[in-house]
């Protein structure tokens, strides 16, 4: 019964996300710049995308998708282990664009939802989380600030690394390897999460814990810390990869941060005085 109920959801949810990602929702978009309606930018589309038809948003499919708060992305987002998640990143991606409030309700949602389910069930969140995190419209440094700073009503993603290290080692994990993506594949995220000392600082923390982690079976590997049920962190292949990366990363950071103090040094720093040879230099010649 419950495979059945979780098969006719699953179906639901693919009937509207493919009518809604058919729908012009312009007149949800406004950027930060107040640009609205038509005038915004379009979506980039995706090789998976649907055709937009030329109908406008009723006010009864647009009360279906903002009514109460956006309840029915809160609803998609809970059934979201039953449905393909490329389909939900369609809608999402169609919703969020230029969408300010769409977008906090959706990257609070997933965070929660990151926070909460069970280690195995984080991959589809964490993968929307990054993606969303990363459209390209004109409110994507805010997201940023969102999901690296967090807000009075949501935790970023390494509070959950931190709150989880002793017993959702898995959470940790998962969630750690997901910020290491963000961070590596967005300048603008780095600059911004490593700017905060509280996160640098965390950030090592973190590298450390997940090093010890590690070392504590070192005769002993599994295939993956994403897809088993237990909660405590075991050596994997992956695992161990993440552990460089997030070295180098640390690493590579640090010598970024060397380097801007040397250029800050050297620009305030007052010139040289000429050698002898350069004074002789500018000295008029005999005629």
């Amino acid at each position: 019964a419950m495979r059945g109920q979780a098969i006719e959801a699953s179906s639901i949810h693919s009937i509207i996300s493919i009518l809604l990602c058919s729908i012009d929702v312009s007149m949800l978009r406004q950027t930060c710049d107040g640009v609205t309606g038509e005038a915004v930018a379009p979506l980039p589309p995706l090789a998976n995308s649907y055709p937009i038809m030329q109908h406008k948003l009723e006010i009864d499919t647009m009360n279906l998708i903002t009514a109460d708060n956006y309840c029915y992305i809160r609803k998609l987002l809970e059934d979201t282990e039953s449905v393909e998640k490329e389909e939900v990143l369609l809608l999402l991606r169609h919703l969020c664009w230029e969408n300010a409030r769409a977008t906090r309700k959706v990257l609070v949602e997933l965070l929660y939802h990151v926070g909460t389910v069970h280690s195995v069930d984080m991959k589809a969140y964490l993968f929307l989380l990054l993606h969303l995190t990363l459209l390209p419209d004109s409110w994507m440094k805010k997201r940023l600030y969102l999901v690296l700073l967090g807000g009075p009503d949501n935790d970023t993603l390494l509070d959950i690394v931190h709150r989880n290290k002793s017993h959702h080692q898995k959470r940790a994990y998962q969630c750690l390897k997901c910020l290491y993506n963000l961070l590596n594949t967005s300048p603008p995220a780095r600059e911004i999460f490593f700017a905060d000392v509280d996160n640098r600082n965390r950030w090592v923390n973190a590298v450390d814990w997940l090093g010890e982690q590690l070392s504590l079976r070192p005769g002993y590997w599994i295939t993956s810390n994403e897809n088993t049920n237990d909660f405590y962190l075991e050596r994997s292949y992956s695992a161990m990869l993440l552990h460089e990366k997030v070295t180098a990363m640390l690493t590579t950071t640090d010598d970024d941060d060397d380097q801007d103090a040397r250029n800050q040094s050297d620009a305030s720093s007052p010139p040289p005085p000429p050698s002898d040879s350069a004074a002789a230099d500018d000295e008029p010649t005999s005629l």
